[in-house]
């Protein structure tokens, strides 16, 4: 009797030390190694081990990672291994992809063909204006369960009452052929939003206030032989957006676009060499920078005294911030001076020899 006591005993001390079980080995690589019969061979039929085998998992189990075997489905419980989940409370199926369980997860509708989030992350109700949707077609509804489009961020659907919906687009640093035709950005630049046709980002028309100048000269001004002169110092009548400068006679532009300018002026009556001319000129520049130009020319073949003048409507593309000036050059021999009001008779007898304007086209 005290021979096998003390033989168990040596045993004990022997797994506790090792710490490693084998079965069909006396070499275990493992807590527990179990080997096959024919160990790396083919699978014999009575290879392998048995869990406990149940009909039901109505009771819970008692430990994480607890191994059953059901033999059948049960209770909505398919047939297979399952483990025991103590965190979630839960049987969970070996092998299986699991749902989500939590309150706010995605669930089917099938009455309505779609799938949505009903619930708040709290588990309650979520109004179906903070609810999210996908159709079967592939529509998205953000604030509704009806979408009519590809994404529908209105809380109403009807065309009477779209209800609210505001998104919020950023800016990109891609091309607009990279982006492709009728992607949108926001143009934090020019604070405007454009659009892509698949080649070049264009400005989306909006309905913003265009600028628009009208001006007249009421003081005199000298203009000197063969000198380029612009013309300031003007009255202002219109100017929608403060884009002019009455001061400079400079219109800056409040945004890239085409600009319809006009310029126009009469000289007091004045002898002019013969074979002179006088010229109206659109000076565009860059703050600083150097200038080009458009003008228009009126000749005198013959001298004598005569009122001078000329005029100039263009079509201007130009850059935001860029600077047109209303300019004159003339060599007709002396200084000439601008026709305005008061030069002579009634007060208004002049009135409009020397305009400008500015209409932003587009």
């Amino acid at each position: 009797m005290m021979r096998n006591i003390f033989l168990s005993f040596l045993l004990l001390i022997a797994v506790s030390a090792s710490a490693q079980v084998g079965i069909n080995t006396d070499q275990p690589t493992a807590t527990l190694d179990i080997r096959a019969k024919n160990h790396n061979g083919t699978v014999s039929a009575t290879d392998g081990i048995l869990v406990p085998r149940v009909s039901n998992l109505t009771a819970n189990g008692s430990k994480n990672g607890q191994l059953v075997y059901l033999t059948g489905n049960s209770g909505g419980f398919t047939k297979g291994f399952h483990y025991w989940d103590g965190v979630k409370n839960r049987w969970n199926k070996v092998g299986q992809r699991l749902a989500d369980t939590s309150p706010d997860a995605w669930q089917n509708n099938a009455a309505q063909g779609i799938v949505h989030l009903p619930t708040q992350t709290g588990g309650a109700a979520r109004d179906v204006t903070a609810d999210v949707a996908i159709t079967d077609g592939g529509l998205m509804a953000v604030g509704n369960r009806t979408p009519r489009v590809a994404l529908d961020v209105r809380t109403g659907t009807t065309p009477a009452s779209p209800g609210e919906g505001a998104i919020a687009i950023g800016s990109t640093g891609s091309t607009a052929a990279a982006a492709g035709a009728g992607a949108v950005r926001y143009n934090a630049t020019d604070k405007e939003i454009d659009y892509s046709d698949g080649a070049v980002w264009k400005r989306l028309p909006s309905d913003f206030a265009r600028a628009q100048v009208v001006a007249y000269k009421t003081s005199p001004q000298s203009i000197a032989h063969r000198v380029h002169t612009n013309v300031g110092n003007w009255n202002v009548e219109t100017d929608l957006t403060g884009a002019f400068n009455p001061t400079t006679g400079a219109f800056k532009a409040p945004r890239d676009g085409y600009y319809l300018v006009t310029f126009s002026y009469g000289f007091n009556t004045a002898l002019v060499d013969a074979g002179s001319q006088v010229e109206a000129i659109l000076r565009l520049a860059e703050p600083g920078g150097a200038a080009n130009e458009v003008k228009s020319v009126s000749a005198y073949p013959s001298g004598g005294d005569v009122q001078g003048g000329a005029s100039i409507a263009f079509v201007v593309k130009m850059q935001k911030d860029q600077l047109v000036y209303p300019s004159i050059w003339q060599d007709t021999g002396r200084s000439q001076t601008l026709r305005v009001i008061g030069n002579s008779g009634a007060s208004n007898s002049d009135d409009g020899f020397v305009t400008f304007s500015v209409k932003e086209i587009y």
